[in-house]
């Protein structure tokens, strides 16, 4: 693996797991967004409809028609920009489709970019969230604290 796609990885578990342990719900189901994603795409990842990667084609769709529900319903900023960077990935899709030259690594490379921009949002939404002084749905903290003094 290149150092970008190892980065993607750890950083996309890094991500999904602050907005998981440290974000509200907008951000736990942004992160199941993702996991479904990837796990869709790697169900699917067989399925070619000629130079077109169609599994990875569904995943991503589906994963950006969640993310613009996200956006439209809840009033946080980094849904839209996640949004952003999955039409970036149509986009390449599209052009994957449409010129059967280019083989399925530049497509990939070209969606690190905006995967790793999508993974960072996601990322910010529970610093957003940290910075507006909004507790998070899993506070750990709050729940050790309680327990060392005796509350619940």
């Amino acid at each position: 693996m290149t150092p970008f796609v190892i980065l993607y990885v750890y950083g996309g578990i890094a991500g999904m797991g602050l907005a998981w342990l440290r974000g509200g719900h907008p951000e736990r189901q942004g992160a199941m967004i993702w996991i479904a994603n990837w796990t869709i795409a790697r169900l699917l990842g067989d399925l070619d409809v000629g130079s077109l990667r169609a599994g990875a084609a569904i995943a991503d769709l589906i994963a950006l028609l969640a993310f613009l529900r996200l956006s439209l319903k809840h009033d946080r900023w980094w849904p839209f920009g996640v949004t952003a960077c999955m039409a970036l990935w149509m986009v390449l899709h599209g052009l994957e489709a449409s010129s059967p030259g280019q083989g399925p690594v530049a497509v990939i490379s070209a969606q690190l970019g905006p995967s790793l921009l999508g993974i960072l949002f996601l990322g910010l939404g529970p610093v957003e969230r940290w910075i507006a002084g909004e507790r998070a749905v899993c506070d750990l903290e709050s729940r050790w604290r309680g327990r060392r003094s005796g509350g619940v």
